[in-house]
């Protein structure tokens, strides 16, 4: 469960740093939009994860952990408005983005194996109560 809390945390600074680097570049207004939309979508979930977690926000969590994941490590391969750049030459931008990428990481893998223990624990629940369900051969 901490470590759900961590995930949790961890999506709400991520969250919190994409608003403030939203109003950073006006002349990309897609990026704002999608910064906001992607935050508006996250927020709830950390929040319930933070609470009480459910299978539900866990999943959708690990949902957007993974489009995080892949809009990162697209852009380590480009920047400054799609140019390409090679890693030695921008060391503050992959810094900043090999970091968040690398959190987003382990939260992805918090969340697959929170997952897959309740998947488990499930299971065994529910083969303890079949195998008491059913009836001894006489």
């Amino acid at each position: 469960m901490r470590s759900l809390k961590a995930a949790a945390a961890v999506a709400a600074a991520a969250a919190a740093c994409h608003l403030a680097l939203a109003g950073i570049d006006p002349a990309h207004p897609l990026m704002i939009v999608t910064m906001i939309v992607l935050t508006g979508l996250c927020l709830p979930c950390a929040v319930t994860l933070w609470r009480r977690p459910t299978e539900h926000a866990a999943t959708a969590m690990l949902f957007m952990s993974v489009v995080m994941i892949l809009a990162h490590t697209a852009s380590l391969s480009t920047h400054e408005h799609g140019s390409t750049a090679s890693l030695a030459g921008a060391p503050a931008v992959t810094v900043f983005t090999i970091a968040p990428l690398l959190l987003e990481l382990a939260v992805t893998l918090q969340l697959a194996c929170w997952l897959r223990r309740r998947h488990q624990a499930d299971a065994r629940t529910e083969t303890v109560r079949t195998n008491r369900e059913v009836p001894e051969p006489q």
